[in-house]
């Protein structure tokens, strides 16, 4: 893992940032066709993303059966510092932009 402009490599891609939001979401372990299907990625581009992702230290892989499982790697500072926070933004954003729009039309 690099130590500088690490987000070029971790959201390099919307594929990663696709399963990045779902991870740092639901906190599950799923295989990685289960998150192709869940996401609604091709499964060779959710394969490609998460071998980066486990590559970045930011999303774990176990072996299930004959199966690889991921989840994400909480304690990361790169998830717990931007991630997490990003994500959680990024959800409260269109309440955000709701609101800003409400005050504008009562003045």
């Amino acid at each position: 893992m690099r130590f500088r402009h690490v987000l070029d490599d971790i959201l390099g891609r919307r594929s990663s940032v696709v399963l990045l939001r779902f991870l740092v979401r639901t906190r599950g372990e799923h295989s990685g066709r289960d998150l192709a299907r869940l996401v609604g990625l091709d499964h060779k581009t959710c394969h490609a993303a998460l071998r980066s992702l486990t590559a970045q230290g930011v999303v774990d892989s176990r072996r299930l059966g004959t199966a690889l499982a991921y989840r994400l790697r909480d304690r990361h500072p790169v998830v717990q510092d931007i991630l997490q926070p990003a994500f959680a933004k990024e959800e409260d954003l269109a309440e955000r932009f709701v609101c800003e729009a409400a005050k504008l039309a009562r003045t």
